[in-house]
């Protein structure tokens, strides 16, 4: 005799069967009569007898146990999974939140640079135009002291004529100063040469020492310097001490090229400075003697 629990399998089965064959009836219901059926056929087949028996010894209850116990896993699985979501989430926005800071950081410092880089264009321009004025006003005294020299040179062969007229006294004398000045001398000294070149840098200028090969006489000292941006005339303001000349630029001249000195050698001295070496930022050593 069928137990009660395969009859309750069985109508239920019947129930769900009757059910499904109704839903195959309505419009877009084949889908759920599917599902239906599917439930049907299993409660028919949990009131066979083999299934009952099987029921009945309780294996079902220990996988469903089995199961739960499982969900519980998978349950706190996923709420670590969460928790690491969440907390990834915070990290994420809190980088956000440093990749926001920093760049504001490199804008501001952009931003900064090139202000720096206007206000250091502008002192330029302004640097460029006062060594415009300056070249100008050197190369007019220039211009200046050649044309001086050559009024000298124009005097000197009037009175060179003046002299050749003079009585025949005059002859020794004129020999004697031939003998002194008539000799020019001719020098190209590079800057980079220390052997004959002392720079001394201060706040305030630059003092060059420039050691020829002979003695000079005063006020016959021509000089000008070459360097990558042309021709600089020195000014005939140089302090001399035996073969050394002594001259200053202001401190933002630049003195990397080459000095050349056309002068009248001085053959009553002989005897020349052989040691030129720095004593301080504004002081030079000659032989020994220091020199402001």
């Amino acid at each position: 005799m069928p137990a009660v629990e395969q009859i309750i399998c069985w109508f239920f089965g019947l129930f769900y069967l009757r059910l499904a064959f109704d839903l195959a009836k309505i419009k877009d219901g084949l889908a759920y009569s599917f599902v239906v059926l599917l439930v049907s056929a299993f409660s028919f087949f949990c009131g066979l007898s083999g299934v009952q028996a099987f029921l009945k010894t309780h294996m079902l209850t220990q996988v469903l146990s089995s199961l739960e116990s499982y969900g519980e896993k998978i349950e706190k699985y996923e709420t670590a999974v969460a928790e690491m979501h969440r907390d990834s989430s915070q990290e994420q926005l809190l980088l956000k939140s440093n990749q926001i800071v920093l760049s504001l950081q490199i804008t501001n410092m952009i931003k900064e640079y090139g202000e720096r880089e206007n206000a250091l264009n502008q002192k330029q321009v302004v640097f460029s135009n006062l060594l415009q004025k300056q070249q100008i006003g050197l190369n007019l005294a220039f211009q200046k002291i050649l044309d001086a020299q050559l009024a000298m040179q124009s005097n000197a062969a009037a009175v060179q004529s003046d002299i050749l007229a003079q009585e025949s006294k005059l002859t020794n004398i004129e020999v004697l100063v031939d003998a002194i000045y008539s000799k020019t001398e001719y020098e190209d000294i590079s800057s980079a040469d220390t052997n004959k070149v002392l720079v001394l840098k201060s706040a305030g200028k630059v003092i060059v020492a420039i050691r020829l090969n002979n003695v000079p006489i005063r006020n016959t000292v021509q000089g000008i310097m070459i360097t990558h941006e042309g021709q600089r005339p020195l000014l005939p303001s140089y302090g001399i001490v035996k073969n050394v000349l002594i001259t200053e630029f202001p401190p933002y001249f630049d003195i990397d090229g080459r000095f050349v000195f056309t002068y009248a050698k001085d053959n009553r001295i002989n005897s020349l400075v052989k040691e030129v070496n720095r004593v301080d930022d504004v002081t030079i050593g000659i032989d020994g003697i220091s020199y402001h």
